[in-house]
């Protein structure tokens, strides 16, 4: 069936589902950023500059969570004959998404930032996280609904309900949360590590994330930001394990 052709009951499935998982993210997000440690630089506008990457990059890694997971599940559920469609699909829809802003170009610096990048309590960096990333995360769920389109269209019509308790199960998963949370927390630390007066500074990431594939995402990103060269990795299939990584 095409995405035109998805009937009432998949369609509704699709926005409850992205509904469910936006809220999600949006809590998360809301709980984590007042327990993050503010970082100190003597280069405020690098670190609003770099922050705009930080941003696109947690709305790839939340759109890796969310499309990932489906991904798998449904591949699990109705089997691995359908990855060929599936992996058409989706990278036709993830080719039409991609970065909410120029993250090119740095937002206006707010005139009274740098009289608070030394104060012991004033929190710039972070609550500017909180308020951007909420802000992209509130209209990421468009993109969101778009590929997962997509990926029900690849469905055969014999295997609708197969999908619908797919998708039901994973609205009652706890793992997105625990994910998410996971990228959080290591991306602030990459990110405080990027705009330290410290050129190599590294960062603080707690020793049981450390081993995470999460970790090796970051890192890698810290490396691009800094502008050091990465290692070129043959492109995986969108299979489930999937980063919208910007940087």
């Amino acid at each position: 069936m095409s995405p035109l052709e998805l009937d009432d009951t998949v369609e509704g499935a699709i926005a409850r589902h992205v509904g469910v998982t936006t809220a999600v993210l949006a809590h998360v997000l809301a709980t984590t950023i007042g327990g993050l440690e503010e970082p100190r630089t003597q280069n405020p506008e690098l670190a609003m500059h770099r922050l705009g990457y930080l941003v696109e990059t947690l709305a790839g890694a939340a759109a890796g969570a969310v499309i990932g997971r489906v991904t798998s599940a449904t591949l699990r559920s109705l089997g691995r004959e359908l990855a060929p469609e599936v992996e058409q699909r989706l990278r036709a829809a993830l080719r039409r998404i991609g970065p909410g802003q120029n993250t090119g170009r740095a937002e206006p610096l707010t005139p009274a930032l740098p009289a608070f990048v030394d104060s012991s309590t004033a929190r710039p960096f972070s609550e500017e996280l909180g308020v951007r990333l909420h802000r992209r995360l509130a209209y990421a769920g468009r993109d969101h609904h778009a590929v997962l389109t997509q990926i029900a269209s690849a469905v055969p019509a014999a295997r609708t309900a197969t999908f619908l308790a797919t998708l039901a199960a994973l609205d009652e998963d706890p793992m997105l949360a625990h994910l998410w949370s996971e990228h959080l927390l290591i991306a602030w630390q990459c990110y405080a590590a990027a705009i330290s007066d410290a050129r190599d500074a590294a960062p603080a990431i707690p020793p049981a994330l450390a081993a995470t594939a999460s970790c090796e995402t970051w890192r890698a990103w810290l490396r691009r930001v800094r502008g050091e060269r990465i290692a070129a990795k043959p492109a995986a299939a969108p299979s489930g394990d999937y980063i919208m990584a910007v940087a």
